[in-house]
């Protein structure tokens, strides 16, 4: 499969107002196949379901924002949560509140933040699952995002 394709795209009409999003469309399934729920199972709270959002960019890693896992020095130190074993990757999922036939639900095996995060700067962190996930044909509900070609450079704004 390739990267970056969704398997369909939204048709629907903009709507109103709905929860937080204003004018926004609800998604077809499949139409963001490299988002990722990563879910949190708090050493404190117990499992909290979906804590941030993530893309996956391989079969086996998930890229997402260093500050839904370690605190910045404006919220708690019960949210420092560097450890793999409290999280499990969600992906293929369009409804949280109904298991599908897409889903796969994976652990994750390690978590690596950028050495220099700090309040937002360096804001990246990976993820490495415990094992891969099953991009199947043509038609998948799984998929990894693009990244940039090696020929980008910095001074270059669009990707």
């Amino acid at each position: 499969p390739e990267c970056g394709r969704s398997f369909r795209r939204s048709r629907q009409p903009r709507s109103g107002f709905v929860g937080r999003i204003i004018h926004g469309r609800q998604s077809s399934r499949g139409a963001w196949p490299w988002q990722v729920s990563l879910q949190l199972l708090h050493p404190q709270f117990g499992f909290l379901g979906h804590w941030c959002g993530g893309v996956m960019i391989s079969p086996e890693w998930l890229l997402t924002a260093a500050h839904c896992i370690k605190p910045t020095t404006y919220s708690s130190d019960l949210f420092n949560l560097p450890l793999a074993e409290l999280w499990t990757a969600v992906l293929g999922d369009w409804d949280r509140d109904v298991e599908e036939y897409s889903e796969q639900r994976i652990p994750v095996e390690k978590v690596i933040l950028h050495e220099r995060f700090h309040n937002f700067q360096h804001d990246i962190a990976l993820m490495k699952l415990a094992r891969p996930v099953k991009v199947a044909a043509a038609d998948s509900r799984v998929r990894a995002v693009c990244l940039p070609s090696k020929r980008l450079t910095h001074n270059q704004t669009e990707v």
